[in-house]
């Protein structure tokens, strides 16, 4: 969905007719606590980490990382409102949107909050371009609904990364 996300976008489409997939929900907590997973390694190995700032860190990766997909799940399909044939569709569709978020655990050992809050700006922007794409090839949208429906849903996941992220560049 990041490196290629229109042929992405397309499969997926495909897949989700035809195939079993996990539950967007837990989709996106995989990704998350995969990511935030990593961050607390990468912060237990660096130097002079003490159990505070390792737990700080883990926390806030917990809740950037799976919060970013647990928000887009669950708020998403209550902010918009699409046809009754993409319907069903919407929240993996919000999963799938916040993966870039959701994987954006090692941004919160970046040292200040400056670097912090442009690499989630970033991750956001990922998160847009990519849901605009996904909302035309998943949802069948176009034109002011498919922006829209991509605008809602890269806010939505980006607060609770940047928030988080934020509170662990408090030291």
């Amino acid at each position: 969905m990041i490196v290629a996300p229109k042929s992405a976008w397309h499969e997926l489409a495909s897949a989700s007719d035809a195939a079993d997939l996990p539950s967007p929900a837990a989709h996106g907590a995989a990704v998350g606590g995969c990511s935030a997973l990593l961050a607390t390694c990468a912060s237990a190995a660096h130097g002079g980490a003490n159990f505070g700032s390792v737990l700080r860190t883990t926390l806030a990766a917990v809740g950037g990382c799976v919060g970013a997909t647990a928000a887009a799940v669950v708020l998403v399909p209550g902010l918009i409102t699409v046809s009754e044939a993409a319907r069903p569709r919407l929240a993996r569709y919000a999963s799938v949107t916040s993966l870039p978020l959701a994987a954006s655990g090692l941004v919160s050992l970046l040292p200040k909050t400056f670097p912090i809050t442009i690499a989630i700006a970033l991750l956001g922007a990922v998160a847009y371009r990519s849901g605009s794409l996904g909302a035309q090839a998943l949802l069948g949208l176009s034109g002011s609904e498919r922006v829209r429906v991509a605008s809602v849903t890269a806010l939505v996941s980006t607060l609770p990364a940047l928030l988080a992220a934020l509170l662990c560049a408090v030291r």
